[in-house]
């Protein structure tokens, strides 16, 4: 099975009022709950927990019971998002943003991002971004409106890539950019968009070393949000799932 992504709109969920949550909740998501004095974000981590049992139980064929049980045993690599069941390894990375959790999953590393806010005057772009990544963001033939999308992708791509890799916001984001890989049906709900687009990501002084890692991205609501998964599988699909959290 090729990488999935289950994603879940949850502004309209509040978590307080399901007082039983926690018992299906992963112990290491409670206690990061547990952490977050913000409710929404309390909120949000509380749908990805869910959301994570429901897509490992749906992508293994596992019940969520068996889920949590390896969630919270020694199968369970959190710091490398890793399950192994049945003698093989199960990757998994989570996002959220907006109102909107999405867990991707695969047999191999994957990160995933979904992101709705717009760059300010564009002062993430001119400061952090590759100058190829501004030439996409800012061209001067695109609205303001959709320099905002383009940045949004490019945003997206970039957080998929460092989850995937697992080295995070450490890594400049001038030092790789992307190329037009191809064209990617995408398989969703209505939410989704119909097609997407196949990146490759490419070194400005990040050491990939042999390896090529993809992006595929696509947008949701009418361009509101963008998402994006990466791995390095050279066949990378937007197979979306969407889940309700508290069915």
């Amino acid at each position: 099975m090729n990488e999935k992504i289950y994603i879940s709109k949850t502004d309209y969920l509040n978590m307080s009022e399901e007082p039983d949550i926690m018992n299906h909740l992963p112990v290491y998501r409670i206690e990061k709950i547990k952490r977050l004095k913000n409710e929404r974000a309390r909120n949000e981590s509380m749908a990805a927990g869910l959301l994570l049992v429901k897509a490992l139980s749906s992508y293994t064929g596992k019940t969520e019971t068996e889920m949590l049980e390896y969630l919270n045993g020694k199968e369970h690599d959190a710091d490398k998002r890793c399950l192994k069941i049945n003698a093989g390894e199960i990757y998994y990375s989570i996002t959220h943003s907006g109102g909107y959790v999405a867990v991707a999953v695969a047999k191999c590393p994957v990160g995933v991002d979904v992101e709705v806010k717009d760059d300010k005057d564009f002062k993430v772009t001119r400061r952090m971004m590759a100058e190829e990544d501004k030439e996409y963001i800012l061209h001067p033939m695109l609205s303001e409106e959709k320099r905002q999308i383009h940045f949004r992708d490019i945003w997206t791509i970039k957080e998929s890539f460092l989850k995937c890799t697992g080295e995070g916001i450490s890594v400049p984001l001038n030092s790789f950019s992307v190329k037009l890989h191809g064209a990617l049906m995408v398989y969703g709900g209505r939410m989704v968009n119909s097609s997407g687009v196949l990146w490759k990501i490419v070194s400005l002084g990040y050491p990939l070393g042999n390896k090529n890692y993809y992006v595929g991205t696509t947008r949701l609501e009418n361009e509101k949000y963008s998402l994006s998964i990466c791995s390095s599988n050279s066949n990378l699909t937007l197979d979306i799932q969407t889940v309700e959290v508290l069915s």
